[in-house]
């Protein structure tokens, strides 16, 4: 939502008028709860009823607003269980699923940048249980749901390197975390495990993070998804030397190159030294 062109206002004003309709007459509505309704709706798409009215309940009760833990206003919290019923309306469900469809697509592609950014920018990569692969849980206790251990590893098991599918994150994590292990001295103390950028010109250089992990790892990724494809006239000079990417596998020299030719359908290129594999 946060994304330049997500549509964020044209979304709010088409879909808190039909909150409304959902909200009780006799009880005063209020603003920010019915955005934040909205938000986590976006946010945690698909979700359903139960999911919904738990964290709308405990938000409101954190608030301190309209009702809290201690002094829980009835009538209130009874409206937040009506206003998350929403996601039960078979109509209101599709209408919903047709437009975030967009948001989720931008969302799985940020993902992926951040993915790779997160594990291989210097510090300890830090993975909460279950995010490994696409994860749209709220804060506890609904973060701590059982993991499903088995979707993961199915995930991690398949060939797939497409930004809309959300087994992709999963591949890319194990893909990640594995170049550490097999390469430590990239991610270490001193020179070997060094962390700078790399030169990016062109009319979208804002848009790409591109950096080198000592002289074996380098990441070039994009943001801002919302702002269509990368201009090819965006370039990026990888060291030089022979790469080849993670975990595709597809080999290229060092030098000048355009970001759009480098990264393809993917939002996000890892490449390692083909010196010391």
């Amino acid at each position: 939502l946060s994304e330049p062109g997500a549509g964020w206002p044209a979304l709010a004003e088409r879909w808190v008028p039909r909150l409304l309709e959902r909200w009780p007459d006799d009880v005063e509505p209020h603003a920010p709860t019915i955005l934040i309704a909205l938000q986590t709706i976006v946010g945690a798409w698909p979700i359903d009823r139960r999911r919904l009215r738990d964290y709308l309940l405990k938000a409101s009760r954190e608030a301190k607003e309209r009702t809290s833990w201690t002094r829980q206003d009835e009538r209130f919290e009874a409206a937040l269980a009506d206003l998350a019923g929403i996601v039960d309306d078979p109509a209101a469900a599709a209408g919903l699923d047709d437009d975030l469809q967009p948001l989720v697509r931008w969302g799985r592609r940020n993902s992926l940048t951040q993915t790779a950014v997160a594990l291989l920018q210097p510090g300890v990569p830090d993975v909460y249980q279950g995010t490994e692969g696409e994860d749209l849980s709220l804060v506890d206790p609904d973060n701590r749901r059982p993991v499903d251990f088995e979707r993961l590893r199915a995930a991690v098991d398949v060939d797939v390197d497409d930004p809309d599918d959300p087994r992709t994150k999963a591949r890319l994590t194990a893909a990640l975390l594995d170049l550490r292990r097999r390469r430590p001295g990239c991610f270490g103390a001193g020179p070997a495990g060094s962390y700078r950028p790399l030169a990016v010109t062109g009319p979208d250089a804002d848009r790409v993070i591109a950096f080198a992990r000592g002289d074996g790892v380098v990441v070039v990724a994009t943001r801002f998804p919302t702002r269509g494809a990368i201009d090819p006239a965006t370039t990026a000079v990888l060291p030089e030397g022979r790469w080849v990417a993670v975990p595709r596998g597809a080999a290229r020299d060092g030098g000048e190159s355009a970001v759009a030719d480098l990264l393809g359908d993917m939002p996000v290129l890892v490449l390692e030294s083909e010196e010391v594999r």
